[in-house]
């Protein structure tokens, strides 16, 4: 948290997608007495846990600016990350999927009942993976608020500036303001 711009830092940690189930549907065979799935195709996994993935940034941006009663957070940057494994190299790994960056009063005027959680994203500028469920990173949208404040401590970051240009996006909060 930066008081004096009352700007939040929050790396939030995601599940991978193992969390959508494989199966679409079960039957009951009462030949064999057996349930059989029938399974989901992948790309339609692939567009439940993108949209998972939305549907919980929005949740937690929500849920802190209504937490902020006293309005100590005038913005809030968000990054999205998932702890797991990566398959090409057995090492751990911690993408960031998503990060966005909005102001309360901006995210305050949404109708969050009306919305489709993608595009509200994309309305708030926010840095999506293209594939969230193959881990594909972003660019952490933190770093950069951070650089442009320690170059211009008198003025505030508004929303159109950007998100970062990170040399590695699996940085976190922590690390981004101790470098």
């Amino acid at each position: 948290y930066d008081r004096e711009s009352k700007l939040l830092g929050v790396d939030y940690m995601l599940p991978d997608w193992s969390v959508v189930p494989e199966a679409k549907a079960f039957r009951y065979v009462k030949a064999r007495d057996l349930i059989e799935s029938t399974p989901e195709t992948a790309a339609k996994r692939r567009a439940l846990y993108t949209s998972v993935v939305a549907q919980s940034a929005l949740r937690v941006l929500h849920e802190l600016f209504e937490a902020d009663r006293r309005g100590h957070v005038d913005t809030v940057a968000l990054n999205c990350m998932v702890d797991t494994i990566d398959r090409a190299t057995g090492s751990r790994i911690v993408p960031c999927i998503l990060s966005v960056r909005t102001t309360a009063a901006v995210f305050k005027a949404i109708n969050l009942g009306a919305v489709d959680p993608v595009a509200c994203l994309k309305g708030l500028s926010a840095a999506m993976s293209p594939s969230p469920a193959e881990l594909a990173p972003v660019l952490l949208g933190l770093r950069r608020f951070m650089d442009l404040r320690a170059r211009r401590p008198d003025r505030r970051l508004d929303r159109d500036q950007g998100t970062g240009d990170h040399a590695n996006p699996n940085r976190s909060f922590h690390d981004s303001l101790h470098s």
